[in-house]
């Protein structure tokens, strides 16, 4: 049996959500994902990274203040943010042709630069003001590039 696509092409949230009937995307050796689902993983996930920037906005003012972080809003942000980043990996692991690559190796260096301050967070040492632009610079870019790719 050879293996084929059905359909090559990247979901595009308002068209297979609403107006493209069940068409599934074939691979070989793989599950099958119908273009709807897809659209409301990537949907799931834009809605996932900006309640995690929400979180992050308040974490960054605590940190140019030089005042202590909120263990809860830390962690929430994280957690939040990784979900985020699994359903993102989700789409790209599957290997369409057009997949938020760009988005996702920019929340990977996002998360990156989270793990390292949590880390600093955690040991009681202070956290670079750049690293904390940059770690806010490549999630909020990450996202602007997710919303696009969307629609």
């Amino acid at each position: 049996m050879k293996c084929r696509k059905e359909l090559p092409i990247a979901p595009r949230l308002l068209i297979y959500l609403n107006k493209v009937p069940d068409y599934r995307l074939t691979y070989c050796f793989s599950f099958i994902l119908t273009l709807k689902l897809l659209a409301m993983i990537l949907l799931i996930a834009i809605l996932l990274f900006i309640l995690a920037a929400i979180f992050g906005l308040v974490l960054i003012t605590k940190v140019f203040q030089n005042s202590p972080r909120p263990i809860g809003a830390i962690i929430a942000h994280g957690l939040i943010a990784a979900a985020g980043l699994v359903l993102v990996f989700i789409c790209v692991l599957r290997n369409y042709e057009k997949s938020p690559v760009a988005s996702f190796i920019l929340f990977l260096v996002a998360a990156l630069g989270g793990f390292i301050m949590f880390g600093r967070d955690m040991s009681k040492k202070p956290i670079p003001k750049g690293l904390a632009l940059i770690h806010a610079g490549a999630a909020a870019v990450g996202l602007l590039l997710l919303i696009l790719f969307v629609i």
